[in-house]
């Protein structure tokens, strides 16, 4: 005999999800040289879609917010306002030339477990906050910093980074962007300064953000469903490694007084990669080299300048302090082998720490999961997102990972959610159902029920500067 979660009926869920992302769809572009989603953070893009989210939402009953940094949280309400409410949520931004359902898939998701327990009649054990997250991705930005929205929800960005981070796009600052769409910069940048909350991150009672994997490990595993254990987090040096030789002729200068930056810069990442295979006994991490360029490169010159940006991302924090330290150690022994110098701004590395997920949300999901026949895997996450700010700040949380195909790719215009380009991702069954079952089954059990003094989450929200989200 099937259980009660077993029997939801999500063919609604599935239908307003597919209804969602045809208008989100609007955001592709194909031009000579753009194609994906152009849904860049603080965008009217990125705004438009929050409005398509928040519209189908308050059909089914969910009231919509806007916070100081313009992530948008539509509210639930139950029966029971002194429980700690739960957070689902995601972001929906893209990186350039990005794919349709990274990020956007979690948000979606939210909104379909929504719809799911509207639809079979099931009450709300405690307020539910479905987020859109602004800003997570960090290729837009020139600081290279990821989850700016969750970020400033958790306190952990600055009026100066508000005030002088800029867009690679634009060249204008986030706080240009975010007074284009009418939010108050100078009280979001008064509570920073103050170290005062704009959102009561405390007041949650877990955090689930569902989100593509990104990856190839539940295709190889036949796992439809991935419960994420950690989130690694990075060491990033978005203003370079440089290395700086001496201009001369390409011809006319004997190779032995050459002072060629290039073959410096090539002999430092060879290095590097030869350090992380014969240490990787005792490093859980991955590295990559996400650009490399001569900088005004000229076929008739020996490079004086190439520029190198490094990435190293680890589950252990002493593992990404101690990148700096090598990283340093290997671009100065390859600069003086060839002769040249090398400039690391030490204040411009961005390291982002890892997150652990809660080991009670975890083992609830999955076995959740098992009990619904969802064919499920505990498994790390290699990428960054939102769930691990929040982690970081305390909050009980947890991703879904859900298994998409061509290889996983993602952060690219070839992303899909089905295991085929033919399939409907939509349909009953699909994996992505079975994320939205998962989290509909989540959502209505109830979890994390401890009472909140002295108020109400819902009484709080005007105190943090939320507001309507007008719509």
């Amino acid at each position: 005999m099937l259980s009660p979660e077993q029997q939801i009926d999500l063919s609604g869920a599935m239908d307003v999800s597919a209804r969602v992302f045809d208008r989100l769809s609007n955001d592709w572009r194909e031009t000579a040289d753009f194609k994906g989603i152009y849904r860049p953070g603080y965008s009217a893009e990125e705004k438009q879609a929050f409005i398509t989210v928040a519209r189908e939402a308050a059909e089914l009953g969910g009231a919509a917010y806007q916070d100081l940094a313009g992530n948008v949280h539509i509210h639930f309400e139950s029966e029971n306002p002194t429980l700690a409410p739960m957070m689902i949520g995601s972001h929906m931004d893209a990186v350039p030339s990005g794919g349709q359902y990274d990020g956007t898939a979690g948000v979606v998701a939210g909104l379909a477990a929504m719809k799911a327990i509207h639809d079979n009649g099931m009450n709300l054990p405690q307020d539910v906050i479905l987020s859109a997250i602004c800003a997570e991705e960090s290729a837009w930005w020139k600081a290279g910093t990821f989850g700016i929205g969750s970020k400033f929800m958790a306190g952990q960005l600055s009026s100066d980074f508000l005030r002088n981070a800029a867009q690679i796009e634009s060249e204008r600052t986030i706080e240009s962007h975010m007074q284009e769409f009418g939010l108050d910069t100078n009280a979001l940048a008064a509570a920073l300064d103050a170290g005062q909350a704009i959102f009561p991150l405390d007041r949650l009672g877990s955090y689930i953000e569902v989100h593509i994997e990104q990856g190839p490990s539940l295709l190889d595993a036949r796992k439809s469903i991935g419960i994420v254990t950690d989130i690694r987090g990075n060491t990033r040096f978005p203003f370079g490694v440089n290395f700086i030789g001496k201009a001369a002729h390409s011809g006319a200068t004997p190779q032995h007084l050459r002072q060629d930056a290039a073959i410096a810069a090539s002999t430092f990442v060879t290095e590097w990669a030869r350090y992380t295979r014969d240490h990787r006994h005792h490093q859980d991490g991955v590295f990559s080299v996400p650009d490399i360029h001569v900088v005004n490169p000229s076929a008739t010159s020996v490079p004086e300048r190439c520029f190198v940006m490094p990435e190293v991302r680890s589950s252990d924090l002493a593992t990404l302090e101690e990148t700096k330290k090598i990283i340093r150690d290997i671009a100065d022994k390859a600069a003086k082998e060839w002769n040249c110098d090398f400039e690391i701004d030490d204040k411009k590395i961005v390291l982002g720490k890892p997150s652990h997920m809660d080991d009670g949300v975890h083992r609830t999901l999955l076995s959740k999961a098992y009990a619904l026949g969802i064919s499920a895997q505990s498994m790390p996450s290699g990428a960054g997102h939102d769930a691990g700010t929040f982690a970081n700040a305390g909050v009980k949380s947890n991703m879904v990972f859900i298994r998409h195909g061509n290889g996983g790719i993602s952060h690219n215009p070839n992303e899909i959610l089905g295991l085929t380009d033919h399939e409907n991702p939509f349909k009953v069954g699909s994996d992505f159902c079975n994320a939205v079952h998962l989290l509909s089954a989540y959502v209505a059990g109830g979890q994390a029920p401890e009472k909140i003094n002295p108020a109400p989450f819902r009484e709080l929200i005007g105190v943090h500067g939320i507001r309507r989200f007008d719509f």
